[in-house]
Protein backbone atom coordinates (compact mmCIF):
# COMPACT_ATOMS: atom_id res chain seq x y z
CA UNK A 1 0.00 0.00 0.00
CA UNK A 2 2.89 2.26 0.78
CA UNK A 3 4.40 1.66 -2.67
CA UNK A 4 1.33 2.83 -4.25
CA UNK A 5 0.98 6.02 -2.03
CA UNK A 6 4.52 6.93 -3.01
CA UNK A 7 3.54 6.09 -6.94
CA UNK A 8 0.26 8.38 -6.27
CA UNK A 9 3.02 11.24 -4.83
CA UNK A 10 5.26 10.32 -7.88
CA UNK A 11 2.51 11.33 -10.44
CA UNK A 12 1.06 14.07 -8.42
CA UNK A 13 4.61 15.77 -8.29
CA UNK A 14 5.66 15.16 -12.21
CA UNK A 15 2.10 16.03 -13.81
CA UNK A 16 1.72 18.68 -11.64
CA UNK A 17 2.10 22.34 -13.64
CA UNK A 18 4.12 23.87 -10.60
CA UNK A 19 6.42 20.42 -10.12
CA UNK A 20 9.76 22.19 -11.43
CA UNK A 21 9.56 24.64 -13.52
CA UNK A 22 12.22 27.25 -14.60
CA UNK A 23 11.04 30.29 -12.89
CA UNK A 24 12.19 33.89 -13.77
CA UNK A 25 11.26 37.72 -13.62
CA UNK A 26 9.44 38.65 -16.26
CA UNK A 27 11.45 40.87 -18.57
CA UNK A 28 10.73 43.88 -19.41
CA UNK A 29 11.19 44.39 -23.22
CA UNK A 30 12.88 47.58 -22.98
CA UNK A 31 15.26 46.65 -20.12
CA UNK A 32 16.52 43.45 -21.86
CA UNK A 33 17.39 45.63 -24.70
CA UNK A 34 19.24 48.02 -22.90
CA UNK A 35 20.79 44.67 -20.73
CA UNK A 36 22.06 42.83 -23.96
CA UNK A 37 25.39 43.08 -25.11
CA UNK A 38 24.19 42.28 -28.28
CA UNK A 39 21.40 42.36 -30.55
CA UNK A 40 21.70 40.17 -33.87
CA UNK A 41 19.80 38.49 -36.70
CA UNK A 42 20.94 35.43 -37.89
CA UNK A 43 20.89 32.46 -39.08
CA UNK A 44 22.10 29.12 -37.68
CA UNK A 45 24.98 27.92 -39.47
CA UNK A 46 26.05 24.75 -37.07
CA UNK A 47 25.11 23.26 -33.49
CA UNK A 48 27.16 21.44 -31.28
CA UNK A 49 26.70 19.48 -28.00
CA UNK A 50 29.28 18.93 -25.22
CA UNK A 51 29.73 17.97 -21.87
CA UNK A 52 30.45 20.54 -20.04
CA UNK A 53 31.80 18.86 -16.18
CA UNK A 54 28.48 16.79 -16.44
CA UNK A 55 26.04 18.91 -18.01
CA UNK A 56 24.83 18.96 -21.55
CA UNK A 57 25.16 22.16 -23.13
CA UNK A 58 24.80 23.13 -26.90
CA UNK A 59 26.96 25.81 -29.22
CA UNK A 60 25.15 27.18 -31.97
CA UNK A 61 26.94 29.56 -34.43
CA UNK A 62 25.42 32.37 -36.03
CA UNK A 63 25.99 33.70 -38.61
CA UNK A 64 25.38 37.56 -38.82
CA UNK A 65 22.28 38.91 -40.99
CA UNK A 66 22.15 42.27 -39.31
CA UNK A 67 23.44 44.11 -36.04
CA UNK A 68 21.10 46.49 -34.23
CA UNK A 69 23.24 46.83 -31.16
CA UNK A 70 26.63 45.83 -30.38
CA UNK A 71 27.94 47.05 -26.90
CA UNK A 72 31.72 46.06 -27.05
CA UNK A 73 31.32 42.82 -28.88
CA UNK A 74 33.46 43.56 -32.16
CA UNK A 75 32.51 43.18 -35.77
CA UNK A 76 32.04 40.04 -36.57
CA UNK A 77 30.05 38.23 -39.49
CA UNK A 78 29.58 35.22 -37.00
CA UNK A 79 28.39 34.73 -33.35
CA UNK A 80 29.09 31.71 -30.87
CA UNK A 81 25.85 31.14 -28.59
CA UNK A 82 26.11 28.76 -26.05
CA UNK A 83 22.91 27.72 -23.92
CA UNK A 84 22.16 24.78 -21.71
CA UNK A 85 20.60 21.37 -22.68
CA UNK A 86 21.67 19.08 -25.84
CA UNK A 87 22.75 15.99 -27.35
CA UNK A 88 25.66 13.99 -28.18
CA UNK A 89 24.21 10.92 -29.47
CA UNK A 90 24.61 8.78 -26.46
CA UNK A 91 23.05 11.44 -23.54
CA UNK A 92 20.56 14.53 -24.24
CA UNK A 93 19.69 16.96 -21.13
CA UNK A 94 16.80 19.21 -21.51
CA UNK A 95 17.38 22.56 -20.02
CA UNK A 96 13.51 23.51 -19.00
CA UNK A 97 13.13 27.37 -20.45
CA UNK A 98 16.55 27.16 -22.43
CA UNK A 99 16.11 28.00 -26.18
CA UNK A 100 16.50 25.44 -29.17
CA UNK A 101 18.25 26.03 -31.96
CA UNK A 102 17.95 24.76 -35.63
CA UNK A 103 20.38 24.14 -38.64
CA UNK A 104 18.97 26.85 -41.30
CA UNK A 105 16.78 28.48 -38.46
CA UNK A 106 16.64 32.51 -38.97
CA UNK A 107 16.54 34.44 -35.83
CA UNK A 108 16.94 37.65 -33.71
CA UNK A 109 19.08 37.02 -30.24
CA UNK A 110 19.29 39.17 -27.50
CA UNK A 111 22.42 38.64 -26.67
CA UNK A 112 24.98 38.42 -23.11
CA UNK A 113 28.63 38.54 -23.29
CA UNK A 114 29.84 35.18 -21.81
CA UNK A 115 33.39 34.95 -22.47
CA UNK A 116 35.74 36.87 -24.97
CA UNK A 117 34.47 34.06 -27.69
CA UNK A 118 30.90 33.37 -26.73
CA UNK A 119 27.69 34.85 -25.87
CA UNK A 120 24.89 33.59 -23.83
CA UNK A 121 20.86 34.36 -24.55
CA UNK A 122 19.28 37.06 -22.52
CA UNK A 123 16.63 35.92 -20.57
CA UNK A 124 16.66 32.15 -21.66
CA UNK A 125 14.06 31.34 -24.44
CA UNK A 126 12.31 34.95 -24.11
CA UNK A 127 15.50 36.61 -25.68
CA UNK A 128 15.00 34.17 -28.74
CA UNK A 129 12.54 35.13 -31.90
CA UNK A 130 12.53 32.51 -34.97
CA UNK A 131 12.09 34.52 -38.29
CA UNK A 132 9.86 33.32 -40.17
CA UNK A 133 8.03 34.24 -43.75
CA UNK A 134 4.80 32.95 -44.82
CA UNK A 135 2.32 34.32 -47.60
CA UNK A 136 5.71 36.53 -48.52
CA UNK A 137 5.30 38.29 -45.19
CA UNK A 138 8.20 38.17 -42.83
CA UNK A 139 7.50 37.96 -39.24
CA UNK A 140 8.83 37.00 -35.59
CA UNK A 141 7.96 34.55 -33.18
CA UNK A 142 9.26 33.38 -29.75
CA UNK A 143 8.02 30.73 -28.31
CA UNK A 144 8.30 30.77 -24.34
CA UNK A 145 7.38 27.21 -22.63
CA UNK A 146 8.28 25.70 -19.45
CA UNK A 147 9.10 28.50 -17.70
CA UNK A 148 6.64 29.87 -14.59
CA UNK A 149 6.88 34.25 -14.95
CA UNK A 150 6.91 36.48 -11.75
CA UNK A 151 6.18 40.09 -11.85
CA UNK A 152 7.99 42.71 -10.01
CA UNK A 153 5.16 44.86 -7.37
CA UNK A 154 5.24 46.80 -4.78
CA UNK A 155 3.97 43.51 -2.45
CA UNK A 156 6.67 41.41 -3.96
CA UNK A 157 6.68 38.73 -6.23
CA UNK A 158 3.46 38.27 -8.34
CA UNK A 159 3.07 35.12 -10.64
CA UNK A 160 1.70 36.58 -14.03
CA UNK A 161 0.76 34.84 -17.29
CA UNK A 162 2.70 35.07 -20.66
CA UNK A 163 1.67 33.49 -23.55
CA UNK A 164 3.60 30.67 -25.04
CA UNK A 165 3.60 31.81 -28.67
CA UNK A 166 4.05 35.67 -29.34
CA UNK A 167 4.51 36.89 -32.73
CA UNK A 168 4.94 40.41 -34.36
CA UNK A 169 5.47 41.73 -38.01
CA UNK A 170 9.48 41.06 -38.67
CA UNK A 171 9.85 45.08 -39.38
CA UNK A 172 7.59 46.38 -36.50
CA UNK A 173 10.11 44.48 -33.75
CA UNK A 174 12.85 45.69 -35.96
CA UNK A 175 11.39 49.30 -35.50
CA UNK A 176 10.76 48.40 -31.72
CA UNK A 177 14.54 47.29 -31.32
CA UNK A 178 15.89 50.64 -32.99
CA UNK A 179 13.48 53.30 -31.35
CA UNK A 180 14.93 51.89 -27.87
CA UNK A 181 17.99 54.39 -26.86
CA UNK A 182 20.86 52.26 -25.18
Amino acid sequence: MKFFGFISCAAILLFSEDAFPTQMVLPDFERQVKDSDLIVHGKVEKIESYDDEGRMMTKALIVVVEIFKCRDCGKSDKVTVVVPGGEDGRFAQIAVGAPRFLTGEEVILFLEKKNGESFIVNSLSFGKWTVKVEDGKKSVSRQVDGVKFFEDTDSGLAPVSVPEIETFEFQEFVNKIKNIKF
